[in-house]
């Protein structure tokens, strides 16, 4: 029925793989470890590419679920290449209705695994085989759906299409007060459709579940988008709100046939006691030409919020979605010293001292102070600066007249000079005294240069 288990079978044939073996518990002796830390407790189911199993963290102590490759497999690389692509995608994704992933190794043996959030449910579709008729009522199957649409719009916003919804890849888990969490699990055939990745490249061939796939997904079309898991939720709530898939077929080629080129059924010809809304809405995100769907998941909630059968219940979309749990106090964060309490006595004792360091330090200081400019003594008086010396004035040129020759010649007396100013000799330094003992002074803490 898992076309991506179909695919990886023919990969490993390809390469030289064993035939895969289908007995989940001969796969991993007893006691086994998955990397330096995790030790194998039991198994817990077997997908089409790897085995999971409950394990504990010899380190924290913590248990924990991992998702274990199956050795037929590591040998395959796009099949290794596609179980790290899930481990990176999901860790990057934090809702309350995703499980959580923790870590990521590769085993003494080479097998890459996948850590876990450990989830103590059943998936969907075995909730669905419990119920009368393999039916939800609407309204019980809002309250499991809605969430998970979330859960998906939030996938969506950061370029993240799941391409395999299903009610096997919706887990029911107990919370702490008992009350079911629905979580989406398994994003190993997920798309990013971010331009860097190469995953949002052309494979050539469907991947996924041939009863969950959009039109467009069987025809191996390029550019899937969120609309692709608006068809899969529309089948997931046409199987939970009738008890059968919208297609069925003897053989995968048949089904995938159907879902090629045939319009399923409507809700309402299959169960005509679903509400009519409800069945409107479901048989829209199933329409064939994906443009006739609604355009994303978050618009897929609002038109189920508005149907009767939600009204009615007081059902939203907060009322569905469990709060994020606070994060762990951090242990190597700083601490307040916590406050000393004191008894009366010890306060006034506590008190008294503190006056009398408060009158001893200052006095100190101040005493200190006084010492150091006593012994520092008078500073020796700045050097004069030299004087600058005067130049002569130049004697002013003297201007002759000729005149007729009898008239005499006068010459202009000549201006006397002052005479030349010797600069100033600076006073001869006197010599410095020898510095004086320093007293044997144990309050004295330094030598005063000066003396």
């Amino acid at each position: 029925m898992v076309n991506a288990s179909v695919i990886t079978r023919q990969s490993a044939r390809r390469h030289g793989a064993p035939a895969p073996v289908d007995n989940a518990r001969a796969e991993i002796a007893p006691g086994a470890k998955a990397g330096p830390k995790y030790h194998l407790v039991s198994a817990l189911g077997r997908g089409g590419m790897g085995m999971v199993y409950a394990a504990e963290n010899t380190w924290t102590g913590r248990r924990v679920a991992i998702k274990l490759l199956r050795p037929e497999y590591a040998c395959v690389p796009e099949v290794v290449a596609r179980f790290w692509h899930e481990a990176r995608v999901a860790s990057n994704l934090r809702h309350p209705n995703i499980v959580e992933v923790l870590d990521a190794g590769v085993d003494e043996r080479g097998l890459p695994f996948i850590v876990e959030e450990l989830l103590d449910g059943d998936s969907y579709d075995v909730v669905l085989a419990r119920a009368p008729g393999r039916r939800a009522t609407p309204e019980d199957a809002l309250r499991t759906l809605l969430p998970v649409m979330d859960a998906l719009a939030a996938c969506h916003d950061v370029g993240v299409v799941h391409r395999d919804v299903k009610p096997s890849n919706i887990l029911l888990a107990r919370g702490p007060d008992g009350a079911l969490v629905p979580k989406l699990i398994d994003f190993g055939v997920s798309m990013s459709r971010e331009p860097g990745d190469r995953r949002s490249s052309y494979t050539g061939m469907p991947v996924g579940t041939p009863h969950y796939m959009s039109p467009e997904q069987a025809r191996c079309e390029r550019d899937l988008d969120a609309r692709t898991d608006v068809w899969a939720m529309g089948v997931t709530l046409f199987e939970a709100l009738t008890g059968r898939c919208p297609v069925e077929g003897p053989h995968i080629d048949a089904v995938m046939a159907q879902v090629r080129y045939l319009e399923p059924p409507a809700v309402r010809s299959v169960c005509p006691d679903v509400p009519a809304d409800v069945a409107a809405v479901v048989d829209r995100a199933l329409r064939t030409e994906r443009d006739e769907r609604p355009a994303t998941m978050r618009a897929l909630i609002g038109e189920l919020l508005a149907c009767e059968a939600s009204r009615e219940t007081g059902l939203t979309l907060q009322s569905t979605i469990p709060k994020m749990p606070a994060p762990p106090p951090d242990p190597f964060a700083q601490r307040a010293p916590p406050a000393l309490e004191l008894s009366p006595p010890q306060a006034s004792r506590a008190l008294s001292s503190r006056w009398v360091w408060a009158a001893v330090v200052p006095g100190f200081l101040a005493g200190f102070v006084v010492a150091a400019l006593a012994l520092r003594g008078p500073s020796p008086p700045p050097p004069e600066p030299p004087r600058a010396l005067v130049a002569p004035a130049p004697a002013p040129a003297s201007t002759a007249c000729l005149e007729a020759a009898s008239a005499p010649t006068l010459v202009a007396p000549e201006a006397p000079r002052a005479p030349p100013v010797a600069p100033r000799p600076r006073p001869p330094m006197s010599p410095r005294a020898p510095p004086r003992q320093a007293a044997a002074d144990p309050l004295r803490l330094f030598v005063n240069p000066y003396e």
